[in-house]
């Protein structure tokens, strides 16, 4: 369809795009359940009161570990290092269905994905750790830290 070269730089203008409108999202549209993930983080280190026990613990987890680049740096990088995680994971289970790269993660940046992707926080993450852990199952290999990793990102995966 394209020469890959010319799909390489599609699939960077694609995942630039998605990765703006989710952090200019962020930026413009409170969220409670995103910031209820970082006032999680922040009460791990001692620097709230507040914390919701019910919150699946892996972003909370992720924005805890970014936290050395400042609370608001930890907000977009997180944001960035899903994204990332995103258009890695498509671009393998693409090659591992024997799709073209492109096709797929065009695809799979449907308006849903975008809109609601990264609104609450989890959704994305939970995705992509999705799609590894299926990566696994097609590779007949043993990836069920995925699996696992995708329900603690978001416990309705357990169902």
């Amino acid at each position: 369809m394209f020469d890959k070269r010319y799909e390489k730089i599609l699939i960077l203008v694609l995942f630039l795009f998605a990765t703006g409108f989710w952090l200019f999202q962020h930026n413009q549209v409170y969220s409670w359940d995103y910031s209820a993930y970082v006032m999680n983080a922040q009460h791990w280190t001692g620097e709230r009161n507040y914390y919701e026990h019910y919150r699946a613990p892996l972003a909370s987890g992720i924005i805890w570990m970014l936290s050395i680049f400042g609370w608001e740096g930890s907000r977009y990088l997180y944001i960035l290092l899903v994204s990332l995680l995103f258009l890695y994971s498509s671009l393998k289970l693409a090659e591992s269905l024997g799709f073209n790269k492109l096709i797929f993660y065009s695809i799979s940046l449907n308006p849903f994905v975008i809109f609601y992707g990264l609104n609450i926080g989890t959704e994305l993450l939970s995705l992509a750790l999705l799609e590894l852990f299926v990566i696994g199952l097609i590779k007949g290999k043993q990836r069920g830290i995925f699996g696992g990793l995708a329900s603690i990102a978001r416990y309705q995966f357990v169902i």
